[in-house]
């Protein structure tokens, strides 16, 4: 039997910085005011006592191509209380009208590499609104004011900023970020910018970074050997308490690694 997994991969390949291409669409976006109404309501009342909750402007997925050898990435705004309130209603939205009112706020996830070949993993804080308590990777979504270079959002720039205020990790320009996919969680049809990292740190040297600033985003922290056994062991014995996000991420890194 098949196995069914929490993510379908949009498209996977290795993406160096100057392959991807942004299309940023400034506008406000404009929902149904019934929608609106909904989602205000929505918000108000499940954010009440949550103060871990805050509705951030974000980037939305409106949709992306392959384009020779370049990523194609047209983005627009969303905010976080449209993604919290599409989370929960995703099935409903996409059965009226397909994918134009869900919030698809892009994320961007990395797989962390150590020197010494171990994949660095966290364990998300109860803090957090999304996945609570889960195994995951390491980044969040784009912003497009605080991650935006030259008036255009940047993922490079919010991945490496997630790093550096989770890990307390500062990628160094001998580490570049690449690119490596594009997946979608089945759960909540969301779409996830996928990084990989190789860092010139060992892994006992990247826990004591991150210890040293201990981010709210996690409680734990662990490591994985970067070989594809470890990895499918993990998440066989694992997959049900790790992001569907994450998941995606571990899978494709293993899938598409030529260093094992």
């Amino acid at each position: 039997m098949k196995q069914l997994l929490p993510f379908k991969i949009l498209t996977s390949e290795t993406f160096p910085r100057h392959r991807i291409k942004i299309n940023w669409d400034a506008s406000e976006r404009v929902l149904p005011p019934d929608l609106q109404t909904r989602i205000d309501n929505f918000w108000a009342t499940d954010s009440a006592g949550k103060p871990h909750l805050f509705n951030g402007e974000l980037c939305r997925l409106d949709h992306w191509k392959k384009q020779a050898d370049r990523l194609v990435l047209h983005l627009g705004r969303s905010n976080y209380k449209e993604q919290w309130y599409s989370n929960a209603f995703c099935r409903e939205l996409r059965a009226q009208r397909g994918d134009g009112l869900l919030a698809r706020a892009l994320g961007v996830s990395a797989v962390i590499v150590s020197s010494d070949q171990q994949i660095i993993l966290l364990k998300r804080s109860t803090q957090v609104g999304e996945d609570p308590g889960k195994f995951d990777v390491w980044g969040g979504h784009i912003h497009p004011i605080e991650h935006a270079i030259n008036g255009m959002p940047d993922p490079f720039c919010a991945i490496a900023t997630e790093i550096l205020e989770e890990a307390n990790l500062t990628l160094s320009e001998d580490e570049p970020l690449t690119c490596i996919g594009l997946i979608e969680t089945t759960t909540t049809f969301k779409p996830e910018m996928i990084f990989r990292v190789q860092t010139q740190l060992r892994a006992n040297e990247i826990f004591k970074l991150a210890n040293t600033y201990r981010s709210v985003e996690w409680s734990t922290l662990m490591s994985i050997a970067n070989r594809p056994e470890p990895v499918r062991q993990f998440l066989n014995e694992f997959g049900d308490q790790t992001s569907a996000s994450a998941y995606g991420v571990l899978w494709l890194h293993s899938e598409l690694s030529t260093e094992y």
